[in-house]
Formats: structure tokens, sequence, C-alpha cells
């Protein structure tokens, strides 16, 4: 016999699955599970079992609930794969969220309806936004994934879910007249250099306040990106940047290598007058005595600065993205944009930056026109 169904209650029943001999004491042995629900229902489980038996997938019911598996998980596992700021916000997800939603399951029980159940509360009792919800549907599918390869469960069961689909918000980018305004207001400003770098390189955050003057190539022109810069728990966490691809060489404009050679010399004069000595591995943009400056005070001044001359929809990430699409317009090619923002893959270009092509399209069109169409 390769299992059956018992009636244990009106509406309860109990699964019992033959496993097989022990190999050690000799005792046959057989797994019970109980089922709430119809007969039917249990039938279906019976043959989950049986499939997962015949397969060699079975694996047996941990007691571990998903709040124990969340936390180790998060604790053992997480924290050494991911970097400082993303573990920060994992916490956020696991503690203040999946654990109180989700908590009290065992891990074997967990399944698609019960982690669709609390999307959906999620989403209707909460003012948490479609967005935010999948970025909880990420964190579990990857604490899950793991479980999967450590045979704690056989299958992953958030791939039994419909995670909400956020609306797709178009990003703000600055006009080329607005470009110019900013650059002109910028100037004698506290932070003049950082910004101006931050709209003609498409560099990230993070990463302008990582920068070493060991890593900016003035002489030929570029900068190389090879680390981060996070504050965390009041404390400057320098970090790997988040993928392979945001390791890279960038080509600095010839504005920008100028603004950026007056700037050092003005740095190494400012160390003298400090009577202290200037070094390469010093940070390129920090406060006046080298130490780095915490990034959300770049945001805050961003929006205060964009706010006061009539700019107040422009956030500081669109700086990257402004610098993404001029180029564009200007006729770059989508690959060579691709490479300077380095994204993984040119989809991801091409679905960020969809909304500017069109147009392009138009003007490739009238210009093949203009050059071949007969007289």
């Amino acid at each position: 016999m390769r299992g059956y169904v018992k009636k244990l209650y009106k509406s309860s029943y109990t699964i019992v699955v033959p496993l097989g001999r022990d190999p050690v004491t000799g005792k046959y042995k057989q797994h019970w599970e109980s089922v709430k629900g119809t007969k039917a229902e249990a039938e279906r489980r019976l043959a989950e079992l049986q499939t997962d038996l015949y397969k060699g997938t079975f694996i047996k019911p941990q007691k571990m609930t998903v709040a124990n598996y969340l936390t180790d998980w998060l604790e053992n596992t997480a924290r050494f794969q991911i970097s400082p700021r993303t573990y920060a916000g994992y916490e956020m997800i696991i503690k203040k969220h999946l654990i109180k939603g989700i908590g009290n399951h065992s891990l074997s029980s967990l399944n698609g309806s019960i982690i669709q159940k609390y999307y959906s509360q999620k989403l209707t009792n909460s003012t948490l936004s479609a967005h935010t919800v999948r970025c909880h549907h990420r964190v579990l599918h990857r604490a899950l994934k793991s479980a999967v390869v450590k045979r704690l469960i056989n299958h992953n069961v958030a791939d039994d879910t419909e995670p909400p689909v956020p609306i797709k918000k178009e990003f703000k980018s600055m006009t080329p007249e607005q470009l110019k305004i900013f650059i002109k207001e910028l100037k004698d400003t506290p932070y003049y250099e950082l910004l101006y770098a931050s709209l003609f390189t498409g560099l990230r955050r993070s990463e302008l306040l990582a920068l070493r003057w060991q890593d900016i190539d003035l002489q030929n022109g570029y900068l190389t990106v090879n680390r981060v810069l996070h504050y965390l728990n009041k404390e400057f966490i320098f970090w790997e940047p988040k993928t392979e691809k945001s390791k890279a060489t960038i080509s600095l404009t010839p504005s920008t290598v100028a603004m950026l050679t007056d700037y050092k010399q003005r740095r190494i004069a400012e160390y003298l007058l400090l009577g202290k000595e200037f070094s390469e591995a010093e940070l390129a943009f920090c406060r006046p005595d080298g130490q780095p400056i915490i990034p959300d005070c770049i945001t805050k001044y961003w929006r205060r600065f964009a706010d006061r001359i009539g700019m107040p929809e422009i956030r500081l990430h669109d700086a990257r993205h402004t610098h993404a699409t001029m180029m564009i317009k200007s006729g770059v090619n989508i690959k060579v944009v691709q490479e300077r923002m380095r994204h993984t893959r040119i989809e991801t270009t091409l679905g960020i930056y969809s909304h500017v092509l069109p147009g392009m399209q138009e003007e490739a069109a009238k210009i093949f026109d203009d050059e071949f169409a007969p007289e």
C-alpha cells in the first residue's frame, strides 16, 4: 500500500504514507499528516506526497515556524550575500511585516493561498503600495528559495502566488533648458562639484560619495567605480557595488575634467592651509575635514535647491535619468547608454527609457527620407 486517507473528524482527515524501513533501526516508518477540508483535498495531498516519494523529492515536514526560519535566514544566510543597505531593507520587511503577517504558520504548512491572502491584506488594510508589497514578495521568494536549497521544503510556494503589479511610473528628466538653468544656479553653492558630477556622469549618489581621487584619472579623462558608500545605524560603510556590471570605467566630459581639475587644486590648497598632507586616497567629495558626507544630506540639499529654483518635481536620482535621456536624444547608441548606465541587461535600459525612443524613431525616419527619397 502506498498510503491511505482516514477520516478523523467532520472536516478533518489524516493521511498515512509508508516511508519504508529505517536503515539504522530496521523499523518501518510512516509519515502522518492532517488535512482540514474535504476528502477530495486530502486525497489530492496524498497524491502529491506519493509523487514526491516516487521522484525522491519528499522532505519530512519540519516543526519550524516561518518566523523562526526567516529570522535564521536573515542572520545566517542573507547577511553574507547582500549589501548592508539591502540587508537593512530586508530586516525591516521581515521583522515589521512578514513575521507579523505569516510568522505563526509552520514552514511546511505555508502555501500560496496563505501568502496571497497576506498580499491582499497589505494592499487593502494598510497604506502600502503595490510596489512595496511586491518587494515583500521578492524577499519572501528569495528566503523560500534558500529553504528549498537546504531541503527544508521541496517547493517554493511563493511561486504559487500572483504578486501585485505596480503601475509603472515614468521618471522625471530635465529639459536641455532646465539643465542649463540648474547648472547656472548651482554655481558657487556648497555641493556644486558633486551635483555637477552627478549630472555629467550619471553616477548614483552612493557611488559619487565613495569616489577617491585615486579613482579619477584627470589626465586621461575617466573615473573608475569600484565601491559605494552607505550610512546605516550612524556608521559609514564602504561596500562593493551591487552588481559586477556596476563596477566600470566611465569616460568624463571635457567640462567635467576641467571642473574636477580646478576642484582638486583647491582641495590641495585647503589641505596645505590646515597643515595636512594631501593624499590620492582622500575622498573626492567630502566634508572640509575629509570625513564622508551623510548621503541623505545631499538628497535634502538637492530637494531644497530644486524647489528654490522652481524644479520641485526633479529628484536627485533624476540627475542620472537626465544624463541618460540627454545622451539618447543626442543620438548616442542605446548600447553605449546601457554601458554608461551600467545596466546588466540592455532590456533594462530600453524599458526605463522607452518613452524617449518614439520621437527619435520619427526623427530617424525623416533623416532617412531626406537622404534617400526620390525627387
